[in-house]
């Protein structure tokens, strides 16, 4: 049943983390082999941290660690093919051109502004997106990240339903949504050799569904199933790239739609370096590992709360970046984070180097109470209800599903003892997928950028420094509420993003700023359909589900000042 909060707002069901269901780690995607034994592998980016936590984690279930010499792993398997020689930059080649079509139904995405709008005390209505105009706004984020990639250019073309069955579009790649006509059997018996080869369809009618080949992978072909449930190989790769993309469609949020269509276009198109993670190991690397990181293997080994990450992670599909920091942040240990900073961030020993996104290019607010935003002003808005309250914001909403939709985040700015400094420290709630419920913390470092308002941030998060870049694009003079972009990267570990929060002093905005805060979101190329609601320290308290243990608010050793 749905639970109010006794003051006439709307339902709190609906705020619920909209994708639960959808970020479980299947481990039986691919497989390593140690000691005889065969393990599930899934493909993540961290894979040398992985496979040797793996390998640690069995040791260590099946008799005592004595030495590190005790641990061997053999080269992992993987069914993707080997990536191409790099390419000679004298001459650059032309670039790759992948046409997309997309075809949509007339049926609502489920795709809506409720995560603003439910933010609103009184209520407003809710508005519903159509699939058109969702993936008008995808279309734009795959363009951004073609503009970046000098192997490859997109083009689109969205057609309806209907126009589509009497007349059909062309392109390399075509990609359904919404689509329940009946005349897809149609299309199914008499047209199917005229569509394009890579068909992807989502949130569909059987019908349409039948039309799905992506690779050699063909929905309703019994023998192409029971090739991938027996065999490496082609099959079972090319399944997965399905699995993966019906989950994150499932997930209802833009980043993981994004990332849907990058998969199937690096799958079956061209190489997409942000996407792609041919995995393997070698004797070279492994070497390395344990010639460096020895006291870090063997303490993670040890660790109940390691091995239960590592294990986590192991499920994790590739660059799935929802699915791996839930595990992160539940199995939170000083072990782990330990682990990573040695294997990941000190030796880099994936050799990855992830950048912050250059688009959108975003630019901060310019003026603040009727003044040019100066340094001073961009400072007084980060730290918000600072003093008068125990944070500076409560997050109203956010975008990153990542990132961004943890409970009762509390914002705190500060500055900090030395000259010039400033901190930003955020507090959240984990919901830990074994039921616990723990308070997390993290600390960035904050630099000035170019003008006010720009700044860039730093953090080590368990072992990992990620650098963002971030904006004020919009606060009210009341501070009322607030709208902070940023685009980011954790280097060592090839992960890049983009997110946003609306932040107020109590969690809600009111009706007559949600045009404003919309109109800022726009700026930075997000749709009112791709925010979330963030459950409020009140509303979990409504709810039952606000910990006993209260949030540790307060300043960091770096602060200047002191709280009442």
């Amino acid at each position: 049943g749905m639970e109010h909060l006794g003051d006439g707002s709307r339902p709190l069901q609906a705020l619920e983390y909209p994708f639960d269901s959808y970020y479980n780690p299947d481990p039986s995607r691919d497989h390593i082999r140690i000691h005889g034994k065969m393990l599930s592998m899934a493909m993540l980016p961290v894979v040398v941290l992985i496979g040797l936590g793996v390998a640690v984690s069995h040791w260590y279930s099946t008799k005592a660690i004595t030495s590190i010499e005790q641990i061997a792993i053999l080269p992992f398997t993987s069914e993707r093919a080997e990536p191409a020689p790099s390419p000679d930059h004298s001459t650059a080649p032309p670039k790759t051109n992948v046409h997309v079509l997309i075809v949509v139904g007339p049926t609502i995405s489920g795709f809506s502004d409720h995560g603003l709008v439910g933010r609103v005390t009184p209520e407003i209505p809710v508005r519903a997106f159509s699939w058109e105009e969702v993936l008008q706004g995808i279309i734009q984020k795959v363009k951004w990240e073609a503009a970046e990639n000098e192997t490859w250019d997109a083009t689109f073309a969205i057609q309806r339903e209907e126009e589509f069955l009497s007349n059909p579009g062309t392109g390399n790649v075509m990609l359904g949504f919404g689509l329940y006509d009946k005349q897809w059997d149609e299309i199914l018996d008499n047209s199917r050799q005229a569509l394009p080869s890579i068909r992807g369809l989502f949130d569909c009618g059987e019908s349409a569904l039948g039309l799905t080949k992506l690779g050699v992978f063909e929905r309703n072909s019994f023998a192409v199933a029971l090739q991938a449930l027996l065999f490496p190989g082609q099959a079972r790769q090319h399944k997965s790239v399905h699995d993966l993309c019906q989950m994150l469609v499932a997930r209802k949020t833009g980043e993981d739609l994004f990332y849907c269509i990058l998969v199937i276009i690096n799958a079956f198109c061209v190489t997409i370096p942000f996407v792609d993670k041919t995995l393997g190991s070698n004797f070279a690397t492994q070497k390395k590992m344990v010639e460096n990181c020895k006291d870090q293997i063997v303490a993670c080994a040890k660790s109940k709360d390691c091995r239960q990450s590592l294990k986590c992670l192991m499920g994790c599909v590739e660059n799935d970046q929802v699915c791996s920091y839930r595990c992160i942040t539940s199995y939170e240990c000083r072990e782990f984070a330990d682990f990573a900073l040695c294997t990941l961030q000190k030796n880099n020993l994936l050799g990855l180097n992830a950048k912050i996104p250059k688009f959108p290019e975003v630019s901060a607010m310019h003026q603040f109470r009727g003044n040019d935003l100066s340094w001073e002003a961009s400072e007084l808005i980060f730290r918000g209800w600072l003093g008068a309250e125990p944070f500076s914001w409560l997050v109203v909403a956010g975008v990153n599903p990542a990132y961004d939709f943890f409970p009762a985040q509390h914002q705190i700015f500060y500055n900090g003892k030395a000259r010039g400094s400033f901190w930003y420290d955020p507090v959240f709630l984990v919901e830990t997928l074994d039921g616990r419920r723990e308070w997390r913390r993290r600390n960035y470092r904050c630099r000035r950028g170019q003008s006010p308002g720009e700044w860039m941030f730093s953090t080590l998060d368990n072992g990992v420094i990620s650098s963002e870049s971030w904006r004020i694009v919009d606060a009210a003079d009341d501070l009322s509420y607030a709208v902070f972009y940023y685009k980011g990267a954790a280097r060592v570990v090839g992960q890049r993003y983009r997110g946003a929060v609306v932040g107020s002093r109590t969690g809600r905005v009111r009706p007559e700023d949600v045009p404003r805060i919309e109109a800022a979101l726009l700026q930075c190329g997000i749709y009112p359909w791709e925010l979330f609601g963030v459950l409020s320290p009140t509303e979990l308290k409504a709810l039952g589900r606000f910990p006993l243990q209260l949030p540790p608010l307060g300043l960091s050793n770096e602060a200047r000042e002191t709280l009442p």
